[in-house]
């Protein structure tokens, strides 16, 4: 055999092999989502807009692509979106949803709600089930924005860590449709600005990713959000119809009056001109004493309008006292209120007299 005929063979050889291992990386289980990673916003490569799918939008449960936000760092709007087609999925099983949001702001799962979409799915609830990750790589991410996913943990094996896709096809190895229907997808989030932000426009983009038949594609929507300064508090109402009480919180008890039990408690109605939540607080002193601002008791919040419960305990027995309220709203409080008429307002004495006659019975007279 000459050299020609051996270097023939070698060639045949190496062209067998190459074409044995192209085989196995087209039967390689998975390869069809091979383009997705939990590093990138799969928008770079999902580059083709969806032609004849939906995406529906809602903001804190209505569906609308408008939305109005405090720069406070504390306000926060909910956000649902729903794609939805035909050829969403095709013979490649899986979608991954995104959402973009201006550079600092944050983002995290949304809540178990009912937004007016058609067709909503609860599975979808709270990121479905699981959470936003800030993505690694930015780069097809919009200029001056960051991108989110939500890491759903599929079966798939060719990414270390994990996957931003979800199965939504029965046959999806052995991953599990979200809600059942092969043709739609959707997700959650709660967004909030950075803290003072700048007053103005600003825009979020959501989207749904997958396949145009066996194109890739992508679907996104526009929510158009207006930022503020949060709107100055007002101080609540001072608090009306206050009164004292036994412990058992119906026996009312007389300005001036004894009790038994070192336990008193303080009802009064709460009110705010911005519908905050308010609270009562009590402040309580010795008859002799002379008030310093300091609160000694407080109810939790109740809604503006209700009656709040003030209860004071290990009041000392023999004492005698007087006691003022005001509203907190959690930001401002009220000027103090003074209760009753003349100091004390109430006094505990334990070994209350009861009028019970413990002397001896004389013989009757006959």
């Amino acid at each position: 055999m000459n050299r020609t005929d051996n270097t023939k063979r070698i060639t045949y050889v190496l062209f067998i092999v190459l074409m044995a291992l192209s085989v196995l990386t087209l039967l390689e289980p998975g390869t069809a989502e091979a383009n997705w990673t939990k590093n990138a916003t799969c928008i770079g490569c999902h580059s083709n807009l969806h032609a004849t799918s939906t995406i529906n939008v809602a903001v804190d449960g209505t569906e609308t692509t408008s939305a109005a936000l405090d720069n406070d760092g504390v306000d926060s709007i909910e956000i649902d979106w729903k794609f939805e087609g035909s050829e969403w999925t095709s013979s490649k099983e899986s979608n991954g949803v995104l959402i973009a949001v201006p550079d600092g702001w944050s983002v995290s799962a949304g809540t178990t709600n009912s937004p007016g979409i058609t067709n909503w799915s609860s599975a979808w609830d709270s990121a479905d089930g699981l959470s936003w990750t800030f993505l690694a790589d930015q780069g097809d991410c919009p200029a001056n924005y960051d991108c989110y996913a939500v890491q759903f943990l599929c079966p798939w094996d060719h990414d270390s860590g994990g996957e931003n896709m979800a199965c939504n096809v029965a046959s999806c190895e052995t991953g599990t449709d979200q809600d059942g229907v092969a043709s739609r997808m959707g997700t959650d989030a709660v967004v909030k600005t950075s803290v003072s932000e700048t007053a103005g426009a600003y825009s979020i983009m959501v989207y749904g990713i997958g396949y145009d038949g066996n194109q890739k594609a992508y679907k996104s929507q526009t929510i158009n959000v207006t930022v503020s300064a949060p709107a100055a508090n007002n101080a609540p109402n001072a608090p009306a119809d206050h009164a004292q009480y036994r412990n058992d919180g119906s026996t009312a008890l007389s300005n001036g009056q004894t009790t038994n039990e070192t336990t008193v408690k303080f009802k009064a109605t709460v009110s705010d001109s911005d519908s905050d939540d308010t609270k009562l607080e009590v402040e309580i002193i010795s008859n002799a004493s002379s008030y310093a601002g300091t609160v000694t008791c407080s109810s939790g919040f109740v809604t503006s309008g209700t009656v709040a419960t003030v209860t004071c305990s290990s009041l000392s027995d023999g004492v005698s006292y007087k006691w003022r309220a005001r509203t907190n709203d959690g930001t401002d409080t009220s000027a103090w209120q003074t209760w009753g008429g003349a100091d004390p307002d109430v006094t505990v004495k334990t070994a209350m007299d009861v009028g019970i006659d413990t002397s001896a019975n004389s013989a009757p007279t006959l």
